[in-house]
């Protein structure tokens, strides 16, 4: 988990378009909506899950899980209630 200040400004989708490393075409699963993104890929045997909350603050607060393919199933359920309980900030 991790904040960081929101200098340029960014939305979700602006933000990904200037920083994501890797094509679009490379994610196995993307949402992204005026106040977050989440985003998911598969990559040498691991999942890679980030979500990012954009607030009224300038602030991006974000989480990246990293684990194992294999673990999908146990890990799903993790994930999903970690997003659930994230809201994006305002103020």
């Amino acid at each position: 988990m991790y904040t960081r200040e929101n200098e340029a400004g960014d939305t979700p989708a602006s933000y990904l378009k200037n920083n994501l490393r890797t094509g679009r075409s490379a994610l196995d699963y993307e949402r992204v909506t005026r106040t977050f993104f989440a985003i998911s890929s598969v990559r040498q045997g691991l999942i890679f899950y980030s979500r990012c909350n954009f607030s009224a603050d300038a602030a991006i607060h974000c989480f990246d899980l990293v684990y194992p393919q294999q673990e999908k199933r146990a890990w799903d359920a993790v994930v999903t209630r970690i997003s659930r309980s994230l809201r994006p900030l305002d103020g």
